[in-house]
């Protein structure tokens, strides 16, 4: 069941053979290298039902949300580098801001592109608190894997 809009691929035998499971901790290793084509090709694999619903979800979801956490605990790993380059001062403003706006900035960077990276360093770099970092982040990577993985099927296929 192949529309004429979509291409034909032929994917490796061994990820149409494993196991959802496998299927799912591919797509999620897949997405920290490529975030957006990962999550397409998962809702076109799920269009063609070579994975199901949940594998392409959970599997776009987990990667997407452990590549967030990934990069907060890089910035909060490099809070000494940062001590090195900007004053006491400056870090406080930042921390400041980021405890008044740090929510706001990480629903606004979802939808700006080339933002994230910045964003969720700074937010580990400000001590934004890990649990609401993780809410914030789970939430906007659930919406963002669901959106991504239906669009083969909304456009028909």
């Amino acid at each position: 069941m192949n529309p004429s809009w979509c291409p034909t691929v032929d994917l490796p035998s061994a990820f149409e053979a494993a196991a959802p499971i496998g299927q799912a901790v591919g797509l999620a290793a897949m997405t920290l290298l490529a975030e957006d084509g990962t999550t397409l090709a998962a809702g076109w694999m799920r269009s063609m039902g070579i994975v199901g619903s949940a594998t392409a979800f959970w599997g776009c979801f987990l990667g997407i949300w452990a590549g967030d956490v990934l990069l907060y605990g890089l910035g909060r790993s490099g809070h000494s580098l940062l001590r090195r380059l900007a004053t006491e001062e400056r870090l406080e403003a930042a921390r400041h801001w980021m405890s008044r706006s740090g929510i706001l900035a990480l629903v606004a960077c979802r939808f700006l592109p080339g933002t994230r990276l910045p964003t969720y360093l700074a937010a580990g770099l400000c001590r934004m608190p890990l649990g609401r970092f993780v809410l914030a982040t789970g939430l906007l990577a659930a919406g963002r894997a669901a959106r991504f993985s239906t669009r083969f099927l909304l456009a028909g296929a």
